[in-house]
């Protein structure tokens, strides 16, 4: 049975939503979170020293504010980046000089 023309198929709206906390990417900003408790917890607080305390705390605002910036400009900007550095600063405009030698026999 063939279906009409006028037919949509329905996709679900979490399929096509990017992965986002507080409006940051999930893993930039769990790293964050990470970086900034360290710096706040063992070595700050429970160390008494103040000074990377706040720093780790101020971290984590800074660090979820250009974050959540940064996903509203494009909300797979990491990915992106990180695919974009295996490419070539320059690719030539002609083909290989030599033949690539082919892994199978023709008859």
């Amino acid at each position: 049975m063939n279906a009409p023309d006028d037919y949509a198929a329905k996709i679900h709206q979490s399929l096509i939503q990017p992965n986002l906390i507080m409006g940051c990417e999930r893993e930039l900003y769990m790293l964050t979170i990470m970086t900034s408790a360290m710096l706040a917890g063992p070595s700050g607080i429970f160390l008494a020293n103040w000074g990377t305390a706040v720093f780790g705390a101020m971290l984590w605002v800074i660090g979820t504010v250009g974050l959540s910036a940064m996903a509203k400009r494009d909300p797979y900007l990491s990915k992106i980046y990180r695919r974009s550095v295996h490419y070539k600063k320059h690719y030539a405009a002609k083909s290989c000089v030599t033949k690539p030698e082919s892994g199978y026999m023709r008859w």
